[in-house]
């Protein structure tokens, strides 16, 4: 085998190795896309109690307030988010201590019983 025959085929098995796991796996992800966006359709359009929960939901959403409004100025947008931000962080922290004291209390009593 002449050494320009070999190099050749270093260069192919390189070019091989060279590919990406995209590159390698295309086809597979396509066919799975496809069948998956088949099956959402399917789930969105045709099988009732799947579709009613969608449209319900998109309902219920639609009455939210999102803090992002754009029919208000720039600065009343950002001061509802950050308000709202406030107001879930506190509520988080007065959760989470509320949550530890009761915690606390119990393992103590629970130690205080077994020592019995």
């Amino acid at each position: 085998m002449p050494p320009e025959q070999t190099a050749e085929q270093l260069a192919d098995a390189v070019q091989v190795v060279e590919k990406s796991w995209f590159q390698q796996h295309m086809a597979s992800i396509i066919l799975w896309g496809i069948i998956l966006l088949i099956l959402a359709f399917l789930l969105i359009t045709k099988w009732g109690p799947f579709a009613k929960f969608v449209r319900e939901t998109r309902v219920e959403l639609s009455k939210c307030s999102w803090p992002w409004d754009y029919s208000l100025p720039p600065s009343k947008r950002y001061q509802e988010l950050i308000t709202s931000t406030l107001i879930v962080l506190v509520g988080m922290i007065l959760l989470g201590g509320y949550t530890s004291i009761f915690d606390f209390l119990f393992g103590s009593g629970a130690k205080w019983l077994m020592s019995l």
